[in-house]
């Protein structure tokens, strides 16, 4: 009867070893020097992350992100899709892999180029953004296929209404060590930046009437962006959207069905943001329905061939505020257009459609 019990608390404990060791994180430990991050955003603002403290708050989906590295000038892995989460006790960003938080550390010589994903990778099936395989000459890269259409109804499988597209936002960093860490303050700074652009909707003075549809038509929706800047360079530009497929026929189309001026209030933002990609609007057109209230139609559009060349497109980390003057007055839309960095959001995440 002894010699059971004793197989038995062997076998308990050969079990719960090897738990633990199930359980045990994936350690890189080349040097002694732990890899430090520091987490902050470029001068743009994504849609929902608005300031640096969001980035952190895992109330509104921050505090975690997936990182990947590879060493600088190759193909060579580092880190593999690893989990980093912010720690509100010591306020320090870990590697963490279930309930067990753990160090990477540098490599004894090579440097590594970072890139970084927000939100964590395990809520990107959400997004419409799929990572692309990475290549040393083209740096952080991934595609995007945008749902571009309102129809106030429950989507099809697998289909996300523009609306509830997942925020997507990435860190690139390259060509970086340990040395670079001391002289960074300790940590390596990780500049998240959101690579779509934003479209906000105002109502300038109009007739009362019942505003149905906004459209823009012939965009692209889909497209593949490749970065090859480090985003630490206080010199940083935005790197390059290639467009597949053909727009022709790719509507944004926002359903309204709301009464002027009743549900919606002049000179205040009504819609958005709305993510598109950034592209040039070379025959765009922006197509506006409305009902008046004797029963008549309004059905203007305008083609942004004939706006200042200046306005003919969308850049990524920038904001585009519409304001639309629906005047039977005039044959053509007015509207005046203001375009800004995307830094400081004045009013709140809007969506306003059916």
């Amino acid at each position: 009867m002894k010699r059971c019990l004793t197989y038995l608390c062997l076998t308990a404990l050969v079990a719960t070893l090897a738990a633990c060791r199930n359980d045990e994180p994936p350690m890189i430990a080349e040097s002694e020097n732990p890899i430090l991050f520091d987490v902050g955003q470029m001068p743009t603002r994504a849609t929902i992350f608005e300031h640096d403290n969001m980035l952190i708050d895992h109330a509104v989906g921050g505090g975690n992100y997936t990182l990947d590295s590879y060493v600088t000038g190759t193909a060579t892995q580092y880190h593999n899709d690893n989990w980093v989460y912010y720690f509100p006790d010591g306020a320090r960003w870990w590697f963490r892999t279930g309930n067990v938080m753990y160090n990477t550390y540098w490599p004894k010589t090579k440097k590594l180029d970072f890139m970084a994903y927000m939100p964590y990778s395990e809520h990107l099936n959400k997004s419409t953004f799929e990572i692309e395989p990475y290549q040393p000459g083209t740096g952080a890269s991934f595609s995007c296929t945008l749902p571009l259409v309102y129809n106030g109804t429950t989507p099809p499988a697998g289909v996300v209404t523009q609306d509830n597209v997942q925020e997507f936002l990435y860190a690139y960093t390259k060509n970086k060590g340990y040395d670079d860490q001391v002289a960074a303050g300790g940590a390596i700074p990780l500049q998240f930046v959101h690579p779509t652009a934003a479209i906000y909707l105002k109502l300038a003075q109009s007739y009362r009437m019942t505003l149905n549809t906004i459209s823009f038509e012939n965009i692209y929706n889909q497209g593949t962006y490749s970065s090859t800047n480090d985003t630490d360079d206080p010199a940083f530009e935005y790197g390059t959207w290639s467009h597949h497929g053909d727009k022709t026929g790719n509507d944004l189309v926002l359903n309204f069905n709301k009464k002027v001026p009743e549900d919606i209030n002049y000179n205040t933002v009504f819609v958005g943001p709305i993510l598109v990609l950034p592209q040039a609007l070379d025959n765009v057109i922006l197509d506006i329905k409305a009902e008046r209230t004797d029963g008549t139609t309004y059905n203007k559009a305008l083609n942004f061939n004939d706006v200042e060349a200046k306005d003919r497109k969308w850049e990524p980390g920038k904001k585009y505020t519409y304001t639309l003057q629906l005047d039977d007055n005039n044959e053509e839309i007015l509207f005046k257009i203001e375009v800004e960095p995307w830094t400081a959001i004045d009013h709140d995440h809007i969506v306003d459609v059916e």
